[in-house]
């Protein structure tokens, strides 16, 4: 009888998790790209500029490929010829590797998860634990507010380089980590480790029960269409706490899906083999600095956010009239960016975009073929779907509608399901310029 009640209440859990992540989320409609130095809010629309200064006490990285970019470029039409500041947008846009959503992709070996209700300033503390040689850690700190920060700390400097590379703000800090188990006890996770201001920040996480696939699913996350998907999973237990500084915040109960005195869960979750996915608001802004002669295989673009953020795209495959991109990275660390794209006369239109983490991966899919720089005026409309390998059913579906006027796409992505999902939307705009383009997006209230 104990058991079944365990296996139950691990299931309303996860139901409950994906309730309180809408609340923990809610409003955050902005995240902030550090470059070395410089944190760039990113608003609900246009991307803005206003720059404000970073902690320095630590070591940032904001990425950047070591590629030597030389002379800015304009970006280059389809026959390779520079185009003017000003002059012909919309047909160099066309030929250049857009990537026309916001989208994030994780997978972890184990995640921890715990909701902070009584230090000033936080809401929430996750952690991403990767079980390769070596072990790398990554804690996410959230903050409060209508626009909360998230500011990850990893032990590993080719992991920070790969979360700022992707516009996110990161610290290589050094990190104790270790897991505590008594005999006919659960395990608890111990993780320690110093803020940008030097205060210690130390972790303690209990798990409620073994964890179990009823506890497994597919919940959301970071609202509209962000989610989390679990293969098993269970509640945090009591003692779990974290202090940052002097500060300290001992999980609550959860009583919404405790089950006295059978199973009694705090406010926090465990997970095993996860995935954290899905199209999430934020903002970016890339330039090209330099474009391809051709479309063959080898061939490269070269991207760059600020002075030091690039990214890098190879066409790696070509049949026939379809071509395979892929983002170039220094580190197995790293997730790269895979486009699917067909060549037409108008440019390149996207068939899909991919990540990987081994053979761990999720892909947004649009049909039709999206071209984001030859988009007609006027409305057009597609269908989206976004798959994980090892899942018969999507973890997302539904129609993207795009408005174009002039050199400005206003795209609105509705989901159709999961049923958690019906009738949420994310809305997102792309802003066309003489050497690259801007997007941005923000749930739609």
């Amino acid at each position: 009888m104990r058991a079944r009640l365990n296996l139950s209440v691990l299931s309303l859990a996860a139901t409950m998790f994906a309730a309180y992540s809408i609340i923990c989320f809610h409003g955050a409609s902005a995240v902030s790209t550090t470059v070395f130095g410089r944190i760039e809010p990113m608003p609900r629309g246009p991307i803005g500029d206003v720059a404000y200064p970073s902690p320095a006490s630590e070591i940032m990285f904001a990425g950047g490929s070591g590629l030597d970019l030389g002379t800015p470029l304009g970006v280059r039409a389809a026959t390779g010829a520079e185009v003017a500041p000003g002059a012909g947008m919309a047909t160099a846009a066309a030929f250049a590797p857009i990537v026309p959503a916001l989208m994030d992709y994780d997978y972890a070996d184990k995640y921890l998860l715990q909701f902070i209700d009584s230090i000033p300033g936080y809401q929430l503390i996750e952690a991403s634990i990767s079980e390769s040689r070596p072990p790398v850690y990554v804690v996410t700190l959230t903050g409060t507010g209508d626009q909360p920060e998230r500011i990850s700390y990893t032990n590993s400097p080719a992991k920070a380089r790969a979360i700022a590379a992707i516009g996110k703000k990161a610290y290589f800090v050094p990190m104790n980590y270790k897991i505590e188990q008594s005999l006919g006890e659960q395990p608890s996770f111990n993780i320690s480790f110093k803020g940008p201001r030097g205060e210690a920040i130390r972790w303690h996480f209990v798990l409620a029960s073994e964890p179990t696939e009823r506890g497994g699913g597919l919940t959301q996350s970071i609202p509209p269409l962000g989610f989390l998907h679990r293969r098993i999973a269970t509640a945090a237990g009591e003692g779990t706490s974290v202090q940052i500084g002097d500060r300290k915040c001992d999980a609550k109960p959860w009583n919404e899906v405790s089950v006295v005195p059978y199973f009694v869960a705090y406010r926090g979750v465990y997970t095993v083999n996860s995935i954290v996915g899905g199209l999430v608001p934020g903002g970016q802004s890339w330039s090209a600095k330099s474009a391809p002669p051709d479309r063959q295989v080898g061939s490269a673009w070269v991207l760059a956010e600020g002075r030091e953020n690039s990214r890098q795209f190879r066409i790696v495959a070509k049949q026939g009239d379809t071509l395979t991109i892929r983002e170039v990275f220094n580190s197995r660390l790293a997730v790269p960016t895979t486009l699917s794209v067909k060549e037409t006369p108008q440019g390149l239109a996207f068939n899909s975009i991919a990540y990987a983490a081994g053979k761990k991966s999720m892909r947004l899919t649009i049909s039709p073929a999206f071209n984001v720089g030859g988009c007609p005026e006027g409305t057009s409309s597609f269908k989206f779907r976004i798959a994980l390998a090892d899942q018969p059913k999507p973890a997302e579906e539904g129609f993207l509608e795009v408005q174009r006027k002039g050199n400005v796409l206003n795209l609105a992505w509705r989901a159709t399901s999961p049923s958690w999902a019906k009738a949420k939307a994310l809305k997102s705009r792309i802003t066309l310029t003489a050497s690259g383009y801007q997007i941005s997006s923000w749930p739609d209230s």
